[in-house]
């Protein structure tokens, strides 16, 4: 049972921290599309401004935060997902959308003070942080605890709906891809294709409620207006329409297009080999 635990969270563990580490750049991009000016969200506007300002490592900004939310979350998630599984002694689909989402719920609540800093530190519109501890001794003593937890609603309403259904989107592309090439999920090609389109899907569905989520965690150092959630809600539609809530859509999906297969490909093929 030790055993079991310890490589659950090992693979999960180092799964995570790959995938955050190839794939910060796509958050750095995600981030500039949805809290600058409407006419240069861009993905190419945002890559040359990042470029110009920072260099090639301004598209890692913020990567100390990702890779350590990485260690606690995909550890943990992985961990608390086979486990609740486990319990659930189930093989329903839907069952291990719940088991996900229930370990994700866990995870998103655990992570949120260090979704804060990675969202505030990879954002190229702030500059008011040197490091990961400036970071978390500014919010402290200018927000408080409370600072620490801004966005946390729209982020449990995107993370645990992503992670339901893309889990059980995950898990029905993992049979479909299985049958057509004779294999199973130790191949890797099944569970690349199968991360593909389960993260491609759930991605498109969540989308808005990451727009909600990172625009309330910036808000403090953009001068940001937003009192709850439902007048950041409103505030976005007012200044941008429906159009708004799709911000940062494209380097999301490009992020996910690599990182729910890579971390998925990644935990099976480390989880078999330990």
């Amino acid at each position: 049972m030790k055993s079991r635990r310890i490589n659950n969270w090992n693979s999960g563990a180092l799964a995570g921290v790959l995938g955050a580490f190839c794939l910060q750049p796509f958050d750095v991009l995600k981030t500039y599309s949805i809290v600058s000016a409407k006419d240069q969200c861009g993905m190419a506007t945002g890559c040359r401004l990042v470029l110009s300002k920072y260099g090639v490592f301004g598209m890692w900004r913020g990567v100390t935060a990702a890779v350590g939310r990485a260690v606690i979350g995909s550890g943990f998630y992985f961990l608390l997902l086979e486990e609740f599984k486990y319990l659930a002694g189930s093989s329903n689909i839907m069952i291990m959308g719940l088991c996900s989402g229930l370990a994700k719920v866990s995870i998103t609540t655990l992570c949120q003070p260090i979704s804060v800093i990675k969202v505030r530190m990879e954002s190229p519109t702030c500059q008011i942080y040197s490091s990961l501890t400036n970071a978390v001794t500014t919010i402290y003593y200018t927000e408080g605890i409370k600072g620490f937890y801004k966005g946390l609603a729209p982020a449990v309403i995107k993370d645990v709906p992503y992670s339901t259904l893309g889990y059980a989107f995950y898990e029905k592309y993992v049979e479909l891809f299985s049958a057509l090439t004779s294999s199973d999920r130790r191949n890797p090609v099944v569970t690349f294709c199968a991360g593909v389109s389960a993260g491609f899907t759930a991605t498109i569905i969540t989308q808005p409620f990451d727009v909600i989520k990172t625009r309330i965690q910036l808000q403090k150092i953009n001068g940001g207006r937003y009192r709850n959630m439902s007048e950041s809600v409103r505030t976005i539609y007012q200044e941008d329409g429906f159009e708004g809530f799709q911000r940062g859509l494209w380097p999301r999906i490009a992020k996910r297009f690599f990182s729910f297969p890579l971390v998925w490909t990644l935990y099976e093929q480390i989880k078999i080999s330990l």
